[in-house]
């Protein structure tokens, strides 16, 4: 079984956005994304770098991505 998210790890968009080309987690109205925000073109870019939703308020929050382990 997954371990929970802690929620208390959830930046709102309206607080803080990320770095600009950091991959974090988002949080929006079709579950969890793993997404970069792109400043230049204001917009949240896929994995492929495509600018992918135009609208920054579409998530709701983000979260940095967790530490790999260390084995």
């Amino acid at each position: 079984m997954g371990k929970e998210l802690n929620m208390s790890e959830w930046i709102s968009i309206s607080d803080k956005l990320p770095e600009e080309d950091c991959a974090v987690l988002v949080s929006g109205p079709h579950g969890v994304e793993l997404v970069c925000f792109n400043y230049y073109h204001r917009c949240w870019d896929d994995a492929w770098g495509d600018d992918y939703y135009k609208d920054i308020t579409y998530f709701t929050h983000w979260m940095p991505l967790p530490r790999p382990p260390k084995e």
